[in-house]
């Protein structure tokens, strides 16, 4: 049902069919209690474990090949940064190159966030966006301490693993992107800031760099990575 005053319907003609943009998601795809801090009874990650993309920064060349085919294959057939639910930050200067995705953190920020239960969890442990449901307010990308969701038209863009197969996993020719289908460690991002007063292109650039010394420094993957 439409919502009067709603930027993400109203965008896309008041409820109908998105224009310019294939929507994998939508009613059905994903559980939702409609509570806050429901993200841990819908999908439990420490006894279920989830699917998620493995960063390898120190791969990265930066050709922003995924950014492209991500928005691509979620399109029909335009092509644009914005459009792309991963991200790759870059720093000339000191050499850094590293994508930044949804790591399906333990806490959910971004669907407890939500102030009409639009986000759910799908089968693979990746947040479902419901554009019937969604309003377009952005608290969940204010909320994501990594800048993994930004808005693009009125609508939440975040990785959803494209069902099982992601498309920049397996166009990456550097092996940057790693696929794991059953991940059982915990990724938490506690204790990262984030809120309407950080840009969300400050929070993926500043998750960037700590990757990147982080596996600089031969630091092993753990809660110390924080991802």
């Amino acid at each position: 049902m439409p919502v009067r005053g709603c930027p993400a319907q109203e965008a896309r003609g008041g409820g109908g069919g998105r224009v310019g943009l294939l929507w994998t998601c939508g009613p059905g795809m994903g559980s939702w209690s409609g509570e806050s801090g429901s993200a841990e009874s819908t999908w439990n990650a420490k006894e279920k474990g989830y699917a998620m993309i493995r960063i390898l920064a120190e791969r990265c060349s930066g050709c922003r090949q995924c950014e492209v085919v991500c928005a691509f294959s979620h399109s029909s057939g335009r092509v644009a940064r914005e459009m792309a639910r991963i991200q790759v930050m870059k720093e000339e200067e000191i050499g850094l190159d590293c994508a930044v995705v949804c790591q399906q953190c333990v806490e959910r920020y971004c669907i407890d966030a939500c102030p009409v239960g639009a986000l759910s969890i799908g089968q693979l442990g990746a947040v479902v966006v419901d554009p019937e449901i969604c309003i377009g307010c952005g608290q969940c990308a204010n909320a994501c301490p990594i800048g993994a969701v930004h808005l693009f038209e009125g609508l939440p863009l975040i990785c959803d693993l494209c069902g099982g197969s992601p498309r920049c996993v397996e166009t990456c020719t550097m092996d940057a992107l790693v696929f794991e289908a059953d991940q059982s460690e915990v990724v938490s991002l506690a204790g990262r800031e984030s809120g309407p007063g950080v840009d969300g292109e400050e929070r993926r650039l500043r998750y960037a760099r700590e990757r990147t010394a982080t596996q600089r420094a031969g630091m092993p993957r753990g809660e110390g990575e924080g991802a």
